[in-house]
């Protein structure tokens, strides 16, 4: 265990890890990637008990599983990030780069918001939505407005529901969920604050991976009820490589009720045939490889 001098953390190397003695501020050490450890002890402009609990809830991202523990979260965040709204989501965009779709996370932004924004597709004419996905650096609205020459569509939107500035950042897709994501906080500032523009930027990544793992967790969970049991014993004969008929005689059902039920999880499980629909229920954990 050596201390690293320059954020006066306890540390030691295990296979491409460091271990973080974080007992006296966290209750317990933290195994991180060695490469992450330049950015373990957070910005140096932060009083020491306020980087202690930024590290906090950066380690509470790495590790929270639930969409309410990622809300809380951000009720956390809150104490460095003065925001008055947020949300978050993960994107798939076409081959030109426009969002096709998105699996939001939202913390408090209003359900009529969220509707307007889908309903008029904002998102295909919002620059901030443009610009993160370009760039994927932390951005001040009223800036990336400009830049666009304020693009009166949007700011329109955003004037009906007094939410005219904010930030918003996000990370290429990694994580469980490889998907690239867009994290924005609002409020209505007067001028871009550099102290809150590096906090965003330090956290970010870390938002990104809860944000990942979550909406991966919660993805698994609907892919493990949508098959019945019924369904999900064929698929496993199928997995073990058993005709349809053979699998009619195992479970004493007509060979066209077998396939009744294999057209059924293709379907369910957006599959072109059995063999990759057998792949999919293994990737998603709705049957098991023993």
């Amino acid at each position: 265990m050596k201390i690293n001098s320059k954020s006066g953390l306890k540390t030691r190397r295990i296979f491409g890890y460091v271990e973080i003695n974080l007992r006296h501020v966290l209750g317990k050490t933290w195994l991180c990637p060695s490469g992450a450890l330049r950015m373990i002890f957070p910005l140096k402009f932060l009083p020491k008990h306020e980087a202690f609990l930024l590290m906090e809830i950066v380690y509470k991202f790495s590790t929270i599983e639930t969409c309410d523990d990622y809300r809380n979260l951000f009720n956390d965040l809150n104490f460095f990030i003065p925001f008055d709204y947020a949300t978050s989501g993960l994107v798939v965009r076409n081959n030109r780069g426009v969002v096709q779709s998105y699996d939001l996370l939202n913390i408090n932004f209003t359900e009529d918001w969220i509707s307007a924004y889908d309903e008029q597709k904002i998102y295909l004419v919002d620059v901030t939505v443009e610009e993160n996905f370009k760039y994927f650096k932390t951005q001040c609205w009223r800036e990336t407005y400009k830049k666009y020459d304020n693009p009166k569509k949007l700011l329109s939107f955003a004037h009906d529901y007094n939410l005219t500035n904010g930030y918003s950042c996000g990370a290429k897709a990694f994580g469980l969920y490889k998907k690239p994501s867009m994290i924005s906080f609002v409020w209505n500032f007067e001028e871009k604050c550099e102290y809150i523009s590096s906090i965003i930027d330090y956290i970010t990544p870390y938002i990104h991976i809860a944000l990942s793992n979550v909406l991966c967790v919660e993805m698994l969970m609907t892919k493990r009820e949508i098959l019945t049991g019924r369904e999900k014993e064929v698929a496993s004969w199928v997995k073990m490589g058993k005709s349809s008929w053979e699998i009619s005689v195992m479970l004493k059902i007509s060979e066209a009720t077998v396939n009744y039920h294999i057209a059924n999880i293709m379907n369910k499980l957006n599959s072109a045939n059995r063999v990759q629909a057998v792949a999919i229920a293994l990737q998603y954990g709705i049957i098991d490889f023993d």
